[in-house]
């Protein structure tokens, strides 16, 4: 990030200690953190469907494993990334991919990044990945305008309400919400990573 926004000479010259500071001002952000509603929720749904789940994360090691505790996914997720995997961050591809080899899934496979950063869309677009946009920090509804069609399910973005009830799932997944601390075995047919490409 440090290069992204400054350059290579200010990433020399003070982006380890920007990544340190950064970490401590996250650690005091933690106990502020919590969970969109339904976000477990829609974990599981994916993994009900079939699909491999690997979070490509760029926090470190020691707040991603605060995150997944917060939603008891570690049991959901098929893996997982941190930044320790490497060297350049989003919105670089390179967690991306790393996140694709994780999964498992065949190189031809479809994949789909869903995220809330400005940050991870342009890493999804550098990787060659749709994206599914989730609205979130107070950022206002787009215009018409700047909303694109809704021309499949794979391509379509819905704003997330914090009142909203928990989406059933896409139809035929078979979804059901377990709850929390079930532990789920899921199989893992040869397919995305969290996709739905079932029309």
């Amino acid at each position: 990030m440090v290069t992204v926004v400054g350059g290579e000479e200010p990433e020399r010259r003070m982006g380890d200690r920007a990544r340190q500071q950064q970490g401590r001002e996250v650690d005091e952000l933690l106990k502020e953190m919590a969970p969109l509603p339904g976000a477990r929720d829609l974990l599981v749904a994916v993994k009900d469907c079939g699909h491999r789940l690997v979070p490509a994360s760029s926090a470190q090691q020691r707040h991603v494993e605060v995150f997944l505790d917060m939603l008891d996914a570690r049991d959901i997720d098929d893996d997982w990334t941190t930044s320790a995997y490497v060297e350049s961050a989003k919105p670089a591809p390179d967690l991306l991919q790393v996140a694709l080899k994780k999964s498992g899934a065949p190189p031809d496979a479809s994949r789909v990044m869903a995220d809330d950063s400005v940050w991870d869309v342009e890493a999804a677009k550098r990787a060659g990945m749709p994206a599914i946009v989730v609205r979130s920090r107070g950022l206002p509804a787009p215009s018409p305008s700047m909303t694109p069609p809704a021309t499949s399910r794979r391509h379509r973005t819905t704003p997330h309400s914090p009142d909203a009830p928990p989406s059933p799932g896409p139809p035929g997944c078979g979804a059901r919400h377990r709850p929390r601390g079930e532990k789920h075995l899921p199989s893992h047919p040869q397919g995305s990573t969290a996709t739905d490409d079932r029309q």
